[in-house]
């Protein structure tokens, strides 16, 4: 997708996707369904007016007697469905660390108006995102390691170390593999992201991510390219880092927002 900024007549780059194309196929399968509830419709006025009851009819939780509602109801439903495509086709959550993936979204799934998916909003949307990558992209380091546990000591309170240890990180399972907490695979995915971003390749998709990587995972080790995993049954997981210069770049962007950190490590 190429974003057009009119006020300095320069564009910039997220993922190709065939957004007219997109916008396009909501409008035609929002058409059909405006064109059958009216048709609908009408066939439960012609019931009516012969004194018979019409079978009743639902779109989410909005009964099709109310036409303007359904069509309001099945409008937000495939906004919301089309704006979930363009995220994740994209490429813009390559920027976000799960905290930020999950406020991007959060508005679709709530009880307010969705933004209409129209050609302005998308520009404008984007547009808001993209000129805020750095930061999401720093904030999602400084998460990371806002999100250690300091009862251990290889997890340093001033920097990444060449190993951290991630608490309460797995479940009692009944099964023979690893049965690894939401929260702890979202750190994980952080950290491949950064570690990703940082060595200037392309971020995992969802085939190739941890989660995916790591499904019905029985060893006690896990080996991977910028870091490596060691799986204990008290619930803890050992992650070793494997690329020293990449974490020194995780480093730098922490003491941007802790100047005082690294400092006093060399004191």
């Amino acid at each position: 997708m190429e974003i057009y900024n009119e006020k300095n007549k320069t564009s910039e780059l997220i993922k190709s996707v065939a957004i007219d194309n997109l916008i396009a196929t909501r409008n035609f399968i929002l058409n059909k369904y405006f064109n059958a509830f009216e048709l609908i419709h009408d066939v439960h006025d012609i019931i009516k007016n012969n004194s018979m009851y019409p079978p009743t009819i639902n779109i989410g939780y909005e009964s099709m007697y109310k036409l303007d509602e359904s069509k309001k109801a099945i409008k937000k439903y495939i906004d919301k469905e089309f704006w979930n495509h363009l995220f994740d086709k994209s490429g813009v959550k390559d920027f976000m660390d799960s905290e930020a993936k999950r406020k991007l979204i959060e508005p679709l799934y709530g009880n307010g108006n969705i933004p209409d998916f129209i050609h302005e909003n998308i520009i404008s949307t984007f547009l808001d995102i993209y000129s805020k990558r750095n930061d999401m992209f720093e904030r999602g380091v400084i998460n990371l390691f806002k999100g250690l546990s300091w009862n251990y000591k290889t997890n340093q309170p001033f920097k990444f170390g060449k190993k951290i240890i991630i608490n309460d990180a797995l479940s009692d399972s009944p099964w023979s593999y690893w049965s690894i907490k939401s929260y702890a695979l979202d750190k994980l995915e952080d950290f491949q992201r950064a570690f990703c971003i940082l060595d200037k390749k392309p971020v995992p998709d969802q085939k190739n991510s941890m989660s995916e990587k790591l499904e019905r995972f029985s060893d006690d080790q896990w080996k991977g390219e910028y870091f490596d995993l060691k799986f204990y049954k008290k619930g803890t997981i050992h992650l070793t880092f494997n690329r020293y210069n990449l974490v020194d770049g995780m480093n730098k962007i922490l003491s941007k927002y802790y100047p005082n950190a690294l400092a006093n490590e060399k004191r």
